[in-house]
């Protein structure tokens, strides 16, 4: 199923996007709503909004949030609004009223008599309400039990820290306080497949690697060599394990991990079991270099997603041969302005991904309306017998800008994007059922895509945003989608 309206404008503010999540909200209706969530939205919403302006309109907007999130909390010993409403108080120059709802915040937590809530966001509370009493001390006391309640609730520290920070910066006070607390970095792996007996030698280069990033999740596949140990380092370390395999997965593992020897099978096995998520693209039906291509930035865009949210670094690292180029979704990760990390050395040649078929990387619109004049960019461009278009492209990005132009010229159009690798050959017809369910699936001025497959724009083309909406039903299966929704007048 959708996911919630709620879920959708909150996922799209986490995200940095105000405007759109403003008039997400105020497209759905809840501008008069008085239900509590509601109201907490909007006040996170207001100051958010407020954060844009300058001077009398900026106070003036944080004002109104506070009234929202008051209201949001009402007669109810509810903390989370309060604490909101007692922090956007104090920035905007209501001392005296802020530290007075943040001393009456610390009565209801000691009294027990509250709201349900996280021992963490408890723990968070008492630290926010202390720094806006003066008490550096004992925020960072309470941050410290907020960080041992939850230690990899990463998005919640990062929410906390800005919260934080702001009050600091009001105060003009150093950030010192808040030094060892920020989210650790989002670490991008991958590299030669074996390692023909280096595996000492690079093992001490990954740590030494490690020691260096500190990463707290990694992202990449699971291969013979470089992935594996890369994997099993980070798990040692502490830090959570994606893992995005191109391809299905027991394709994957008899091409990537089995036919480089039976003592990585097990290690295999041993990491899926361990890691946090797993994402494999079984419509591909084989693993293919394309297919790799289109996995690695799909797992690059994960990581930047990650770092994205909790206000952290993404950085890559990869293992490579001294003779090689710089491989092309590599040189896209450098071009963001992104740290890449390499170990290179004369590594002795073996068998890989030139043994694997090529693949055909492309991406297919489809619109139950003609977008008028034909893109220029697609490969191909046909007319079903229900009467829905389909492009093909490709290049992803130039199948985004095409729907982003066409929405904005023709704002009411439903467009669907597939993103995927086939064999080469195979007819555009036979290829558009995934797309032709997205469009059927998308709103009014949306683009409905396949999740995770359109992460690729966050490596690729970030001024465009996917959120996850959860699944569609479709004769094929349930479809994971992410959904995109461009301002007005913007392509």
């Amino acid at each position: 199923m959708i996911l919630s309206t709620l879920t959708r404008i909150r996922q799209v503010a986490r995200n940095g996007d105000t405007n759109r999540a403003w008039q997400m909200y105020e497209q759905a209706g809840l501008a008069a709503s008085q239900a509590p969530d509601v109201l907490a939205l909007k006040g996170r919403l207001l100051k958010d909004r407020a954060l844009h302006l300058e001077g009398a309109d900026r106070v003036a907007m944080a004002r109104q949030a506070v009234e929202a999130y008051r209201a949001s909390a009402g007669s109810r010993r509810a903390t989370y609004p309060l604490i909101n409403a007692a922090t956007i108080a104090y920035l905007c120059g209501d001392v005296a009223e802020a530290r007075a709802d943040a001393a009456r915040i610390l009565e209801i937590i000691a009294s027990g008599d509250h709201e349900p809530e996280t021992a963490y966001w408890l723990h968070a509370t008492v630290a926010e309400a202390c720094l806006l009493l003066g008490d550096h001390e004992g925020a960072r006391e309470a941050l410290s039990a907020a960080v041992d309640a939850a230690p990899q609730a990463w998005e919640d520290r990062a929410a906390t820290l800005r919260q934080l920070r702001e009050i600091l910066q009001v105060r003009e006070e150093s950030v010192e306080i808040l030094a060892g607390f920020a989210p650790p970095p989002c670490l991008h792996f991958g590299g030669i497949m074996d390692l023909a007996g280096h595996e000492d030698e690079v093992l001490l280069r990954l740590g030494e690697l490690f020691d260096e990033v500190c990463p707290g999740s990694v992202y990449g596949a699971l291969a013979a060599g470089t992935d594996i140990l890369v994997a099993e380092l980070a798990l040692e370390r502490g830090a959570q394990l994606h893992v995005v395999l191109p391809g299905p997965l027991e394709r994957f593992r008899e091409v990537s991990v089995d036919a480089f020897g039976s003592r990585w099978g097990p290690r295999f096995e041993a990491l899926l079991e361990a890691a946090h998520s797993l994402v494999e693209f079984p419509e591909q039906g084989d693993v293919t270099r394309a297919g790799i291509a289109q996995a690695t930035q799909v797992a690059m865009g994960l990581a930047i997603r990650r770092a994205r949210q909790l206000g952290s670094e993404a950085v890559a690292m990869h293992v490579g041969r001294v003779e090689e180029e710089l491989a092309p979704v590599l040189a896209s990760w450098k071009a963001r302005g992104l740290a890449l990390h390499e170990i290179r050395r004369d590594w002795p040649p073996r068998g890989g991904t030139e043994l694997l078929a090529t693949g055909y990387g492309q991406a297919i619109l489809a619109c139950e309306r003609t977008l008028g004049e034909e893109p220029q960019d697609a490969a191909e461009v046909v007319q079903a017998e229900d009467g829905i278009w389909l492009m093909r492209f490709a290049d992803p990005v130039a199948a985004v800008r095409c729907a982003c132009d066409a929405l904005a010229s023709q704002p009411d159009l439903q467009l669907g994007l597939d993103i995927s690798v086939l064999e080469v050959g195979r007819p555009l017809m036979a290829s558009a059922e995934r797309a032709i369910c997205f469009a059927r699936s998308a709103q009014r001025s949306e683009i409905c895509g396949g999740w995770p497959h359109v992460c690729v724009t966050d490596l690729l083309e970030p001024r465009v945003r996917f959120e996850e909406a959860g699944e569609v039903v479709s004769p094929i299966g349930d479809l994971p989608v992410a959904l995109y929704t461009p301002l007005p007048n913007t392509g």
